[in-house]
Protein backbone atom coordinates (compact mmCIF):
# COMPACT_ATOMS: atom_id res chain seq x y z
CA UNK A 1 0.00 0.00 0.00
CA UNK A 2 2.63 2.18 1.49
CA UNK A 3 4.84 1.46 -2.12
CA UNK A 4 1.69 2.37 -4.55
CA UNK A 5 0.78 5.51 -2.66
CA UNK A 6 4.57 6.80 -2.74
CA UNK A 7 5.39 5.77 -6.77
CA UNK A 8 2.04 7.34 -7.38
CA UNK A 9 3.49 10.65 -5.31
CA UNK A 10 6.64 10.71 -7.30
CA UNK A 11 6.56 13.24 -9.86
CA UNK A 12 10.14 11.65 -11.76
CA UNK A 13 9.67 8.27 -13.73
CA UNK A 14 13.85 8.06 -13.13
CA UNK A 15 12.70 8.27 -9.54
CA UNK A 16 9.73 6.12 -9.59
CA UNK A 17 11.90 3.27 -11.40
CA UNK A 18 14.73 3.33 -8.74
CA UNK A 19 12.41 3.25 -5.85
CA UNK A 20 10.62 0.02 -7.36
CA UNK A 21 13.37 -1.83 -7.82
CA UNK A 22 14.96 -0.86 -4.49
CA UNK A 23 11.35 -1.80 -2.68
CA UNK A 24 11.56 -5.19 -4.79
CA UNK A 25 14.72 -5.89 -3.37
CA UNK A 26 14.08 -5.28 0.22
CA UNK A 27 10.40 -7.02 0.35
CA UNK A 28 11.97 -10.57 -1.32
CA UNK A 29 14.75 -10.70 1.49
CA UNK A 30 17.56 -9.01 0.24
CA UNK A 31 20.73 -8.57 2.27
CA UNK A 32 20.27 -5.93 5.18
CA UNK A 33 22.98 -4.12 3.26
CA UNK A 34 20.94 -3.42 0.21
CA UNK A 35 18.70 -2.02 2.34
CA UNK A 36 21.16 0.50 4.25
CA UNK A 37 22.31 1.36 1.00
CA UNK A 38 18.92 2.40 -0.52
CA UNK A 39 18.23 4.44 2.61
CA UNK A 40 21.23 6.15 2.47
CA UNK A 41 20.93 6.58 -1.13
CA UNK A 42 17.31 8.11 -1.22
CA UNK A 43 17.89 11.73 -1.35
CA UNK A 44 20.60 11.21 -4.01
CA UNK A 45 18.52 9.04 -6.32
CA UNK A 46 14.96 11.07 -6.03
CA UNK A 47 15.18 14.48 -4.46
CA UNK A 48 14.76 16.46 -0.91
CA UNK A 49 12.15 18.56 -2.26
CA UNK A 50 9.33 19.33 -0.12
CA UNK A 51 6.06 16.75 -0.22
CA UNK A 52 3.44 18.06 -2.51
CA UNK A 53 0.40 16.24 -2.64
CA UNK A 54 -3.18 16.05 -4.20
CA UNK A 55 -5.74 15.52 -1.72
CA UNK A 56 -6.54 12.68 -2.84
CA UNK A 57 -2.95 11.82 -2.26
CA UNK A 58 -2.89 12.99 1.41
CA UNK A 59 -6.00 11.20 2.38
CA UNK A 60 -4.51 8.16 1.19
CA UNK A 61 -1.20 8.87 3.71
CA UNK A 62 -3.90 9.67 6.35
CA UNK A 63 -5.60 6.31 6.29
CA UNK A 64 -2.46 5.02 7.13
CA UNK A 65 -1.04 8.05 9.76
CA UNK A 66 -3.81 9.98 10.47
CA UNK A 67 -1.63 12.82 11.55
CA UNK A 68 0.31 12.79 8.65
CA UNK A 69 1.29 16.72 7.54
CA UNK A 70 2.57 17.03 4.32
CA UNK A 71 4.10 20.65 5.15
CA UNK A 72 6.85 18.84 7.41
CA UNK A 73 7.77 16.23 4.89
CA UNK A 74 10.48 15.85 1.99
CA UNK A 75 10.20 13.17 -1.28
CA UNK A 76 13.35 11.44 0.24
CA UNK A 77 11.80 10.82 3.38
CA UNK A 78 8.55 9.17 1.98
CA UNK A 79 10.73 6.99 0.17
CA UNK A 80 13.10 5.91 2.71
CA UNK A 81 9.74 5.18 4.84
CA UNK A 82 8.64 3.44 2.10
CA UNK A 83 11.38 1.38 1.91
CA UNK A 84 10.82 0.65 6.11
CA UNK A 85 7.60 -0.67 5.16
CA UNK A 86 9.30 -3.39 3.01
CA UNK A 87 11.51 -4.64 4.99
CA UNK A 88 9.76 -8.57 6.46
CA UNK A 89 8.38 -7.85 10.23
CA UNK A 90 10.92 -11.02 10.74
CA UNK A 91 13.99 -8.85 10.84
CA UNK A 92 13.09 -5.18 10.58
CA UNK A 93 13.72 -5.00 14.28
CA UNK A 94 17.10 -5.83 13.66
CA UNK A 95 18.09 -4.28 10.59
CA UNK A 96 16.70 -1.12 11.86
CA UNK A 97 17.84 -0.98 15.41
CA UNK A 98 21.03 -1.30 13.54
CA UNK A 99 20.34 1.80 11.69
CA UNK A 100 19.00 4.00 14.83
CA UNK A 101 22.68 3.14 16.60
CA UNK A 102 24.20 5.01 12.99
CA UNK A 103 21.58 7.02 11.74
CA UNK A 104 22.93 10.81 10.75
CA UNK A 105 19.91 13.71 11.45
CA UNK A 106 18.08 13.51 8.37
CA UNK A 107 18.12 9.81 8.44
CA UNK A 108 17.27 9.53 12.09
CA UNK A 109 13.87 12.16 11.10
CA UNK A 110 13.01 9.84 8.61
CA UNK A 111 13.14 6.39 10.63
CA UNK A 112 11.40 8.01 13.69
CA UNK A 113 8.44 9.18 11.16
CA UNK A 114 8.36 6.00 9.86
CA UNK A 115 7.89 3.95 12.96
CA UNK A 116 3.94 4.98 12.89
CA UNK A 117 3.91 2.75 8.87
CA UNK A 118 5.19 -0.55 10.20
CA UNK A 119 2.80 -3.88 10.97
CA UNK A 120 4.98 -4.26 14.15
CA UNK A 121 5.11 -0.23 14.86
CA UNK A 122 4.53 -1.32 19.02
CA UNK A 123 7.82 -3.32 18.91
CA UNK A 124 9.71 -0.19 18.01
CA UNK A 125 7.80 1.60 21.52
CA UNK A 126 11.16 1.13 23.83
CA UNK A 127 13.66 2.73 20.71
CA UNK A 128 10.79 5.59 20.82
CA UNK A 129 11.17 6.69 23.88
CA UNK A 130 14.81 6.76 24.25
CA UNK A 131 14.59 8.69 21.18
CA UNK A 132 13.00 11.59 22.67
CA UNK A 133 16.20 11.80 25.45
CA UNK A 134 17.26 13.83 22.01
CA UNK A 135 18.15 17.58 22.19
CA UNK A 136 17.76 17.87 18.31
CA UNK A 137 14.95 19.31 18.15
CA UNK A 138 13.73 17.83 14.02
CA UNK A 139 14.51 14.73 15.77
CA UNK A 140 12.14 15.01 18.64
CA UNK A 141 9.82 16.82 16.32
CA UNK A 142 9.52 13.76 14.26
CA UNK A 143 8.34 11.37 17.18
CA UNK A 144 6.44 14.02 19.47
CA UNK A 145 4.68 16.25 16.65
CA UNK A 146 2.09 15.33 13.89
CA UNK A 147 2.58 11.40 15.02
CA UNK A 148 0.04 9.27 16.09
CA UNK A 149 2.85 7.01 17.50
CA UNK A 150 3.21 8.13 21.33
CA UNK A 151 -0.75 8.52 21.92
CA UNK A 152 -1.10 4.67 20.37
CA UNK A 153 1.88 2.94 22.16
CA UNK A 154 3.54 5.09 25.23
CA UNK A 155 2.27 4.22 28.67
CA UNK A 156 1.27 7.08 30.92
CA UNK A 157 4.90 8.42 32.29
CA UNK A 158 6.77 8.35 28.91
CA UNK A 159 3.72 10.20 27.36
CA UNK A 160 4.11 12.82 30.05
CA UNK A 161 7.75 13.41 29.89
CA UNK A 162 7.21 13.61 26.34
CA UNK A 163 4.96 16.55 26.47
CA UNK A 164 6.80 18.45 28.82
CA UNK A 165 10.14 18.10 27.13
CA UNK A 166 8.17 19.47 24.59
CA UNK A 167 7.22 22.65 26.46
CA UNK A 168 10.89 22.97 27.37
CA UNK A 169 11.70 22.56 23.83
CA UNK A 170 8.84 25.62 23.34
CA UNK A 171 7.59 23.27 20.27
CA UNK A 172 3.74 23.96 19.39
CA UNK A 173 1.46 21.18 22.00
CA UNK A 174 -1.21 21.35 19.38
CA UNK A 175 0.88 19.27 16.76
CA UNK A 176 0.83 16.43 19.59
CA UNK A 177 -1.39 13.62 18.15
CA UNK A 178 -3.83 12.99 21.01
CA UNK A 179 -3.37 15.73 23.39
CA UNK A 180 -6.52 15.90 24.50
CA UNK A 181 -7.53 12.18 24.92
CA UNK A 182 -4.17 11.55 27.13
CA UNK A 183 -4.64 14.24 29.12
CA UNK A 184 -4.30 13.28 33.04
CA UNK A 185 -4.15 14.48 36.49
CA UNK A 186 -0.79 13.83 36.88
CA UNK A 187 0.50 15.51 33.78
CA UNK A 188 -1.82 18.20 35.35
CA UNK A 189 0.21 18.76 37.97
CA UNK A 190 3.68 18.38 36.76
CA UNK A 191 2.98 20.98 33.94
CA UNK A 192 1.98 23.40 37.06
CA UNK A 193 4.77 23.08 39.28
CA UNK A 194 6.56 24.29 35.69
CA UNK A 195 4.87 27.11 35.48
CA UNK A 196 5.37 27.96 39.10
CA UNK A 197 9.07 27.28 38.06
CA UNK A 198 8.67 29.66 35.13
CA UNK A 199 6.74 32.56 36.99
CA UNK A 200 9.45 32.70 40.02
CA UNK A 201 12.28 33.01 37.14
CA UNK A 202 10.19 35.99 36.08
CA UNK A 203 9.43 33.98 32.64
CA UNK A 204 6.41 33.72 30.95
CA UNK A 205 4.43 30.50 30.47
CA UNK A 206 3.07 28.89 26.97
CA UNK A 207 -0.62 29.36 26.38
CA UNK A 208 -0.69 25.87 25.74
CA UNK A 209 0.27 24.56 28.92
CA UNK A 210 -3.27 25.20 30.20
CA UNK A 211 -4.92 22.59 27.75
CA UNK A 212 -3.29 19.79 29.82
CA UNK A 213 -5.17 21.17 32.68
CA UNK A 214 -9.00 20.72 31.37
CA UNK A 215 -10.93 18.60 33.52
CA UNK A 216 -8.41 18.67 36.54
CA UNK A 217 -8.64 22.04 37.88
CA UNK A 218 -8.73 21.85 41.93
CA UNK A 219 -8.50 25.16 44.10
CA UNK A 220 -5.14 25.36 43.68
CA UNK A 221 -5.34 25.36 39.65
CA UNK A 222 -8.05 27.45 39.73
CA UNK A 223 -6.20 29.86 41.83
CA UNK A 224 -3.47 30.23 38.71
CA UNK A 225 -5.53 30.23 36.13
CA UNK A 226 -7.56 33.02 37.59
CA UNK A 227 -3.86 35.01 38.28
CA UNK A 228 -4.01 33.87 34.55
CA UNK A 229 -7.02 35.94 33.68
CA UNK A 230 -6.32 38.61 36.20
CA UNK A 231 -2.65 39.35 34.74
CA UNK A 232 -1.90 38.12 31.65
CA UNK A 233 -2.06 39.17 28.17
CA UNK A 234 -4.41 38.70 25.33
CA UNK A 235 -3.84 35.03 24.29
CA UNK A 236 -3.08 33.74 28.14
CA UNK A 237 -6.15 34.91 29.16
CA UNK A 238 -7.98 32.89 26.68
CA UNK A 239 -6.17 29.82 27.19
CA UNK A 240 -7.16 30.19 31.06
CA UNK A 241 -10.83 31.19 30.20
CA UNK A 242 -10.99 27.82 27.27
CA UNK A 243 -9.77 25.67 30.72
CA UNK A 244 -11.88 27.03 33.19
CA UNK A 245 -14.72 27.00 30.73
CA UNK A 246 -14.30 23.50 29.36
CA UNK A 247 -13.70 21.87 32.76
CA UNK A 248 -17.60 22.24 33.35
CA UNK A 249 -17.00 24.17 36.95
CA UNK A 250 -20.52 25.14 38.19
CA UNK A 251 -18.93 28.85 38.70
CA UNK A 252 -17.09 28.93 35.25
CA UNK A 253 -19.40 31.12 33.99
CA UNK A 254 -19.50 33.71 36.85
CA UNK A 255 -15.38 33.98 37.04
CA UNK A 256 -15.63 34.51 32.91
CA UNK A 257 -18.04 36.71 33.14
CA UNK A 258 -16.10 38.72 36.30
CA UNK A 259 -12.71 38.49 34.00
CA UNK A 260 -15.02 40.37 31.09
CA UNK A 261 -14.45 37.51 28.78
CA UNK A 262 -17.86 36.35 27.07
CA UNK A 263 -17.45 32.55 26.25
CA UNK A 264 -18.68 33.48 22.68
CA UNK A 265 -15.18 35.17 21.86
CA UNK A 266 -13.15 32.57 22.81
CA UNK A 267 -11.00 30.79 20.01
CA UNK A 268 -9.57 26.72 19.74
CA UNK A 269 -7.18 25.53 21.58
CA UNK A 270 -5.48 24.81 18.41
CA UNK A 271 -6.15 28.65 16.83
CA UNK A 272 -4.58 29.53 20.22
CA UNK A 273 -1.51 27.08 19.47
CA UNK A 274 -1.08 28.08 15.60
CA UNK A 275 -1.36 31.67 16.56
CA UNK A 276 1.69 30.77 19.29
CA UNK A 277 4.20 28.83 17.06
CA UNK A 278 3.80 31.87 14.14
CA UNK A 279 4.62 34.28 16.88
CA UNK A 280 7.82 32.25 18.12
CA UNK A 281 8.74 31.50 14.04
CA UNK A 282 8.64 35.33 13.45
CA UNK A 283 10.78 35.70 16.66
Amino acid sequence: MMLKICLDILPDEEHRAWLEAKALEVSTGAKASKFYLAFSSAPRKTSKAPLTLRLAQLEQLRSLQPAFNPATWTIDELCRVTLMTCLPTETNHEVLEKLFGTADMRESVALYKGLSFLENAEAFRLRAIDGLRTNITPVFDAIALDNPYAEKYFAEQPWNQMVLKAMFMERPLYRVYGLDRRRNKTLALILRDYAHERWSAHRSVSTELWRNAVGFIDAPLLEDLQRVLNEGTGRERFAAALAIRESGLAEADTILDKAGIAPADLPEWDELGRAEEADKTLG
